[in-house]
């Protein structure tokens, strides 16, 4: 079996820090909304489901595309 190694007060304080900094700064980037970029230029009658499918009033159906090739191979 292997033995455990000692680790140092200070090495393992600074060692927490670290890992609870990182969580916290990565739950605050999870948890922030992201503003759909499709709602900035919505007219009345129209509505997004996600960042890339808007339907206008007349029904037309607009669907953003950011990367052309996504998917072929």
């Amino acid at each position: 079996m292997a033995s455990v190694g000692k680790i140092g007060r200070r090495t393992f304080l600074i060692g927490a820090a670290a890992i609870a900094g990182g969580v916290a700064v990565g739950y605050y980037y999870y948890r922030k909304p992201y503003p759909n970029p499709l709602e900035g230029d919505l007219a009345t009658d129209e509505a997004t489901f996600n960042p890339y499918v808007k339907i206008g009033a007349d029904n037309t159906i607009t669907i953003v595309a950011p990367r052309a090739e996504m998917g072929q191979g």
